[in-house]
C-alpha cells in the first residue's frame, strides 16, 4: 500500500496492490500442499514484484510517501492458516525499491472528458439504506478482532435487512469466521412473503466449513427450507 502522508501527520491511501506469494514461488502442480509445508520451498530470501493498480496521482509539495507491506487484507482477502513476519531488505545488495512513472507537464491541455450521466441516475431517499452501522472492536481477552456491519434497506433492491460480522484472531489467523444474516420482505398484495438466508463461513488450519440456510415464509407460516453444508481443505493459504 502506498500512503499520502500530510505535513500534519493525517495519511490516505494513494494505491495498493495484492500478490501471493505461494503461488508466485510454487507451481500449480503442487497447490495441495499444506500452509506449513509450503515454507521448506521458500529460500531465506526472495525477490517478489507486486503490481500496483493504474493510478493518477498529485503529490502536493510538502507531502511524503509512505510505503507499507503486509500479511493479510483484512475484510479483503481470507487471512492465512498461520501468522508470518515479513523482512523488507532495503541496501546495496538488496535494493527493494517501488517504481513511480512521472507525467510531464502537458505543453496544452487536453479536454476534460465528457462523461456521461448514469442511466441509473441518483438514488433517491427511500433507496438509501437506513440505520447503517459499521463497528471495529477488539477483545484483548479472547484475541478478537470483529467488525460488525448492519444495514436496514438497500439502493433499488428489495426491503430488508443486512448483517454480518467478521471475525479474526491477530495471533492465529486461521481461526477466521464469518457471519450473515439477511432479510428480504417481497412485494405482494395478498400475503407477506419474508425470505431470510443465514451464512456461517469458518476456517481453521486444515478445513474451511461452509454451512448456509434458506427460509421462506408466506403470511407467517413456513413455506420453504432449504440447508447447505459443507468442509473443503485449505490450499496454500
Amino acid at each position: 500500500v502506498i500512503l499520502n502522508i500530510l505535513p500534519i501527520g493525517l495519511k490516505g491511501i494513494v494505491i495498493a496492490g495484492v500478490l501471493s506469494a505461494a503461488m508466485s514461488t510454487l507451481s500449480s502442480s503442487i497447490n495441495s500442499l499444506s500452509s506449513s509445508l509450503v515454507k521448506d520451498w521458500f529460500p531465506n530470501l526472495k525477490s517478489l514484484k507486486i503490481s500496483l493498480k493504474y493510478v493518477s496521482y498529485i503529490i502536493a509539495k510538502g507531502h511524503r510517501l509512505r510505503i507499507s507491506i503486509s500479511s493479510a487484507d483484512f475484510q479483503n482477502a481470507w487471512p492465512t492458516g498461520e501468522s508470518a513476519v515479513n523482512t523488507l531488505y532495503r541496501d546495496k545488495k538488496y535494493p527493494s525499491h517501488v517504481v513511480l512513472p512521472i507525467t510531464p507537464t502537458q505543453n496544452s491541455l487536453l479536454p476534460m472528458p465528457d462523461f456521461k450521466p448514469s442511466p441509473q441516475g441518483p438514488a433517491t431517499k427511500n433507496e438509501v439504506p437506513k440505520n447503517s452501522r459499521y463497528e471495529i472492536t477488539h477483545d484483548f481477552v479472547k484475541d478478537k478482532v470483529r467488525v460488525k456491519l448492519h444495514r436496514d434497506g438497500f439502493a433499488r433492491a428489495a426491503i430488508g435487512l443486512a448483517e454480518s460480522t467478521y471475525s479474526v484472531s491477530p495471533n492465529n489467523p486461521s481461526e477466521t469466521e464469518i457471519n450473515a444474516r439477511f432479510v428480504y420482505d417481497v412485494p405482494n398484495q395478498e400475503k407477506v412473503i419474508i425470505v431470510e438466508s443465514n451464512e456461517n463461513l469458518r476456517s481453521d488450519k486444515k478445513y474451511y466449513h461452509f454451512s448456509s440456510k434458506v427460509e421462506v415464509t408466506v403470511g407467517g407460516k413456513l413455506f420453504f427450507e432449504k440447508s447447505w453444508k459443507n468442509s473443503v481443505p485449505r490450499k496454500l493459504s
